[in-house]
């Protein structure tokens, strides 16, 4: 339930990774066989509580956080405000780099 998650998110103040993708986009499938599943990534994650967002289904969140493309991240701090995000396909390097900016 994503709106459940994003509410333990903000009572914990905890940083949030808002992962938007849909069934249809091939990149989005692409980052989840080869960049979440790397060791690296998972690491990088630890801490940051990741919700995975169906953009065909949830297009009050797609608008709310201006969702222009798929895949899109969005990287929220503990007060839920956004430090960061990524269009398109992302490399394992490049998604590690991105998370770790969620521990700062």
């Amino acid at each position: 339930d994503v709106d459940a998650a994003l509410a333990e998110a903000a009572s914990k103040k905890q940083p949030c990774f808002l992962k938007f993708e849909t069934d249809w986009c091939m990149p989005c499938k692409q980052m989840t066989t080869l960049v979440f599943t790397a060791q690296d990534v998972v690491t990088a994650s630890d801490g940051i509580l990741c919700i995975i967002i169906d953009g065909d289904q949830r297009k009050d969140l797609v608008e709310k956080y201006a969702v222009k493309g798929y895949p899109t991240g969005v990287l929220l701090n503990g007060d839920g405000k956004e430090i960061t995000r990524y269009v398109g396909y992302q490399s394992v390097k490049a998604t590690t780099a991105f998370l770790a900016k969620g521990k700062k």
